[in-house]
């Protein structure tokens, strides 16, 4: 009978097989906890830049935020005819700006105004996520909070994408999910989060985000005046701020 080669390796052979299997999968392991532990630096920055300003400070630049970007939507003047098309009176449709906030003072905001601005909304912030910010990773938006729960205390960071649809719709796609610095599968994420909006009664204003953790297509659009509404139409963002695109559009009879 012909023997395996693994077999006729002396006991000292397999022994050193074995010590290194043990040591990779403890410094994979180690590094694992490493990584779950460690915070993304955008988290870090944020919290330094909150600890650095003043209450005061905080609740000022967060009204300013607040008015400007209220000031720079509502500005009718500052939109542009579409590409191609000559000037048109302010008021006709079609028309379209770019908003440009900084992500700092976006995240002064999250930090002063989130909470109390969802509750008027008819939205209450699960009690387990706190210090909801926005940040940036190779070009892509990221959502980050700690989630505090009897079972973990991580923060969670969300990378995303806006995708464009038919009909002018898009689409919220989940291109990765961190804890602390750890890439963890998303469907981790998603599957919770579906079974906590399962126990919300279907008529819960939460219930919209089941919609967009399932890339449902959705149309994003806002009030403007009257006769028009504006969509949004494109959002990027960089290391310092993100732009909006907005494109009024006439109401439908």
């Amino acid at each position: 009978m012909i023997q395996s080669p693994l077999r006729r390796l002396p006991a000292r052979g397999w022994l050193a097989w074995l010590m290194l299997f043990v040591a990779l999968t403890a410094g994979a392991a180690f590094w694992a906890y490493t990584l779950w532990n460690q915070p993304p630096h955008y988290w870090i920055d944020n919290k330094q830049t909150l600890e650095r300003l003043t209450i005061q400070q905080r609740e000022d630049l967060a009204h300013a935020l607040f008015n400007r970007a209220i000031s720079e939507y509502a500005d009718v003047e500052q939109y542009e005819p579409l590409s191609g098309q000559a000037a048109e009176p302010a008021n006709y449709t079609g028309r379209t700006r770019t908003i440009s906030l900084p992500l700092e003072q976006i995240n002064v905001w999250l930090h002063q105004q989130l909470v109390t601005w969802l509750a008027n909304q008819g939205i209450a912030v699960p009690p387990e996520i706190v210090g909801v910010m926005l940040a940036h990773d190779d070009g892509q938006p990221v959502i980050a909070f700690h989630y505090q729960s009897p079972d973990t205390d991580q923060i969670i960071s969300l990378k995303w994408n806006l995708v464009p649809k038919p009909e002018g719709k898009i689409a919220v796609v989940l291109d990765g999910v961190r804890g602390g610095t750890l890439p963890i599968p998303t469907p981790i994420i998603t599957n919770k989060l579906q079974q906590k909006l399962k126990t919300l009664e279907a008529d819960h204003p939460l219930q919209k985000l089941s919609l967009i953790l399932q890339e449902k297509p959705f149309n994003p659009i806002l009030p403007f005046d009257g006769s028009r509404f504006a969509r949004l139409t494109n959002l990027t963002i960089g290391s310092n701020q993100i732009n909006l695109t907005f494109r009024t559009e006439k109401k439908k009879p």
